[in-house]
């Protein structure tokens, strides 16, 4: 069986109990509820990236999220990249803690039951080393989660701003993300930071044993004039066929992620990812 028809066997086979609906797996992931989860993601780079050797990507991610009755909370996530290269005789790995961003949440009470608007908020603490080595190493493993590509910025103190609206309906949901991205400070290697506005939009629909996912992920780096710079065009794009299941207090999920436009696939082509989050309350 190819990667990708093992990749679509996991995220379509629907296991345990009913899904809950709010959770996509590429989008931004606040919500009203608390948990706490960790994520791996496997990168398949394009075949140029690889041409007399072999390289190999991973990206961790440990996440969490608290929100009170009063539907007033915080958040974290910490990704951490590994990218390992052969070739010639060679062999050379590293492993970079990206920049760790933490922030509040607010869901105000709206008239509509069927209706949530999530408001957030935060900021990324200038922990992603600096070093040219482990910052590459980030930013090539950043791609299965492009929403959070601002954690890539070298020493980067940054904000970020957004508001996702989601609607249920019947067995059907839908959420959009929009966002906005600015830097404060950054290491000196990396002072051509643009700011970043991010578009999400995802749909599924609740089998009563899982929730099927389909979702869009984007963001546009504003100002993107500098013909020498690392990519092409502003956007970068990913889609992602995803599920999420109810074991009670964990949540275990899959996703086969896939970029959409020239500047992605330059690095990755697709990623597989998969994770497990536990309640909180």
């Amino acid at each position: 069986m190819t990667r990708l028809g093992f990749a679509a066997l996991v995220v379509l086979v629907p296991a345990m109990a009913a899904a809950g609906p709010d959770h996509f797996i590429t989008m931004d992931r606040q919500d009203g509820s608390s948990f706490a989860g960790i994520e791996l993601s496997k990168l398949f780079y394009d075949s140029k990236l690889t041409t007399g050797g072999d390289l190999s990507g991973m990206r961790f991610d440990l996440h969490a999220q608290y929100v009170t009755p009063n539907a007033i909370g915080l958040y974290l996530t910490a990704p951490i990249g590994h990218v390992s290269a052969s070739g010639a005789g060679m062999s050379e790995s590293y492993t970079s803690l990206g920049d760790i961003e933490v922030g509040g949440i607010f869901i105000p009470q709206l008239t509509a039951s069927n209706v949530k608007l999530v408001l957030h908020a935060g900021v990324t603490l200038p922990t992603q080393d600096k070093d040219t080595n482990k910052a590459q190493t980030t930013l090539f493993t950043v791609f299965p989660r492009i929403t959070d590509f601002y954690l890539a910025v070298p020493e980067g103190l940054s904000v970020r701003a957004g508001v996702s609206p989601m609607i249920t309906s019947g067995q059907l949901f839908v959420r959009a993300d929009f966002g906005f991205d600015a830097n404060i400070s950054a290491a000196s290697t990396a002072n051509d930071v643009k700011s970043f506005l991010r578009a999400n939009f995802g749909v599924g629909a609740n089998l009563g044993v899982a929730a099927v996912m389909i979702e869009s992920t984007n963001v546009y780096a504003t100002g993107n004039n500098n013909p020498n710079a690392s990519f092409g065009s502003s956007w970068f794009n990913t889609g992602a066929l995803s599920a999420r299941f109810d074991g009670g207090s964990v949540y275990p999920y899959a996703a086969l992620v896939v970029g959409l436009d020239h500047d992605v696939n330059q690095i990755m082509n697709e990623a597989i990812t998969i994770g497990i989050d536990g309640r909180l309350r």
